[in-house]
């Protein structure tokens, strides 16, 4: 990727704490040595827990990965339509951060023309927006604050 085009999308796109992703698994994998990628899945929810939005693009975005349960500790609700807007995803039960690497968001993913149609957006990169819901709400931020101060993670 062409740098003053990575230096441009680093200051665009808004990776600061709260806004919520999806990442394939085998991104989750390569990135996190407490998870393992489940060959059935395509990928789970990220959420952002950085202190600030990106600024090169060599910078490495903390995510936590999300799975579809209210086991806590700290809970989202309403991450996909499918599911519903009461529907919670969990955050914090691998609670160490993973350090995504920031050119995932921008770099096409490696299998990208092969014809894959599977997952949110077919997968363009590795890492995508959550269109449905791209960041948590108020009351949801300040509880993960809260949650993320007592785990002395920011």
């Amino acid at each position: 990727m062409n740098e003053s085009l990575a230096r441009l999308l680093a200051r665009v796109l808004d990776t600061s704490c709260g806004t919520l992703w999806w990442v394939r698994e085998d991104l989750w994998e390569e990135s996190s040595d407490d998870y393992r990628a489940n060959p059935d899945r395509d990928g789970h929810p990220g959420l952002s827990v950085a202190e600030r939005s990106l600024l090169l693009p060599s910078e490495r975005v903390p995510l936590l990965i999300g799975f579809g349960n209210d086991r806590g500790p700290f809970i989202a609700r309403g991450l996909s339509k499918h599911r519903g807007a009461d529907a919670p995803t969990s955050f914090g039960q691998v609670v160490r951060p993973a350090p995504v690497p920031a050119q995932e968001w921008v770099k096409p993913a490696p299998d990208v023309g092969r014809g894959v149609l599977e997952g949110p957006g077919y997968w363009r990169s590795r890492v995508l927006l959550n269109h449905h819901k791209p960041r948590l709400t108020e009351k949801e931020r300040e509880a993960l604050e809260t949650w993320l101060r007592k785990r002395k993670l920011l």
